[in-house]
């Protein structure tokens, strides 16, 4: 078990989490927490509260609760039971990928279906273009990033041959010693980024994609962000796991060759690759795409949506954790807080529920009254349209989505950034009349 003053960015794979600085809902360590199904709370002033101060160094067991906890003493029998309970079985996850498609891929017509050829983050972009709005405080397309294109998986797959690294992955997964030793594990994989940033990127793709930032986004240039086969995944959220970042057409500084580099190394990080493997995910048979939009200039606000209550997920409120400009919402900086609210969409009249405030809003809500009403009106329309995508059967009661969004400009436009499936992790969904 890990105990930390502050809410890290991300935590290794470990047992449970407690941290002294309260998180929200949606930070990343929770969301990784629920996503490992281990335990993780807040608890202030923990490295000396007298339940846990005495029990440092030792083995234990933690149970979390809604609102209580308990910690005691544990043998190793006891540990080495619970471990190997937790050890993974059966044939590993072999995600599919299709090498078929090349080139920049314009968004245009594609959707779930493509996520084998252009990874989960660009294939799910593309499908929120499909959603029709015809609420009564929205309605017509989806406000997304202007036109977006990917880079698909095959060039990614090609890189990671040409450049030594699929020999490398291959040593690495067949060396048991290698697997189960950190240093050894860490040194394999920082020698895997290194072959693949120290290859030079196919120079008709690299004047392929500079030709098509340099005609959609001109000299503001582009964020680049992973697209991977495993991530924003219904059973692997892999949120946080890899690298975003700028790039340019002819900036020797941010160059789309460095950034393709960069985004397509990030899957072999440690942390990336520990997952995967708690996952019981082959690891040869993972692949990594780009999407690529225009950066998002003059955020006047920033959030992550639920389309249900993640506090009492039996009923379809929205839960909304929304910042003020670009300060993160699901990692905030030490002391700072974010709006974190429940928005009673449902009810006649609708109505907002707040659970904290943001500390940087100086007193005032985040989002306006019509700002929320439109934005539970879109993600309305969003979770209805993935339900039907993505659970045709009904067979998930509690089918959540998580859409990330900004507010742009004086006007503070509403844009979706992402949508992706909000996984409950393996809580038992119980059989209730209310549920609706």
């Amino acid at each position: 078990l890990l105990v930390t003053d502050r809410v890290p960015n991300d935590v290794p794979l470990v047992g449970g989490l407690v941290t002294e600085d309260f998180q929200t809902p949606l930070a990343h360590v929770n969301l990784l927490s629920r996503n490992r199904d281990t335990p993780n709370m807040a608890l202030r002033g923990a490295r000396l509260d007298p339940r846990l101060a005495p029990l440092f160094g030792r083995l234990v067991r933690l149970t979390v609760g809604a609102g209580d906890f308990e910690v005691v003493a544990a043998s190793q029998a006891e540990a080495e039971a619970f471990w190997a309970a937790r050890q993974p079985t059966g044939p590993r996850l072999s995600p599919r990928f299709d090498t078929s498609v090349r080139g920049g891929v314009d968004l245009a017509g594609r959707g779930v279906e493509d996520l084998p050829a252009i990874g989960a983050k660009a294939a799910q972009l593309a499908e929120l273009a499909r959603v029709a709005l015809s609420g009564a405080d929205c309605a017509g397309a989806v406000p997304l990033p202007p036109r977006p294109f990917a880079v698909p998986v095959v060039h990614a797959l090609e890189h990671f041959e040409r450049s030594g690294a699929a020999a490398q992955l291959d040593a690495l997964v067949g060396d048991e010693g290698a697997l189960t030793d950190p240093v050894a594990r860490s040194a394999a994989l920082a020698d895997i980024r290194r072959a693949i940033t120290e290859t030079r990127v196919d120079p008709a793709l690299v004047a392929e994609v500079e030709a098509q930032v340099a005609a959609r986004f001109g000299p503001e240039g582009a964020r680049f962000r992973s697209s991977s086969t495993t991530e924003d995944l219904p059973a692997f959220n892999g949120a946080g796991l890899y690298t975003s970042l700028t790039a340019r057409a002819d900036d020797p500084d941010a160059s789309v060759e460095a950034a393709l580099q960069t985004v397509w190394a990030s899957l072999w990080s440690d942390r990336a690759f520990d997952e995967r493997e708690s996952a019981h995910v082959d690891q040869r048979a993972v692949a990594i795409g780009v999407l690529v939009h225009g950066a998002f200039p003059a955020e006047r606000a920033n959030g992550v949506a639920i389309s249900r209550n993640i506090l009492e997920p039996l009923y379809r409120d929205a839960f909304i954790n929304a910042q003020v400009g670009e300060a993160s919402v699901t990692n905030p900086a030490q002391g700072v807080t974010t709006d974190q609210l429940v928005r009673h969409a449902r009810a006649r009249p609708a109505w907002t529920e707040y659970l904290a405030r943001s500390s940087l809003a100086g007193g005032h809500d985040v989002l306006t009254e019509p700002e929320l009403a439109r934005l539970s009106c879109v993600l309305e329309g969003v979770h209805d349209h993935f339900k039907r995508v993505l659970d045709p059967t009904d067979s998930n009661r509690w089918f959540a989505v998580d859409v990330e969004f900004k507010l742009l400009g004086d006007e503070r436009a509403l844009l979706l950034k992402q949508a992706r499936p909000y996984t409950f992790g393996r809580v038992e969904i119980p059989a209730d009349c209310r549920e609706f």
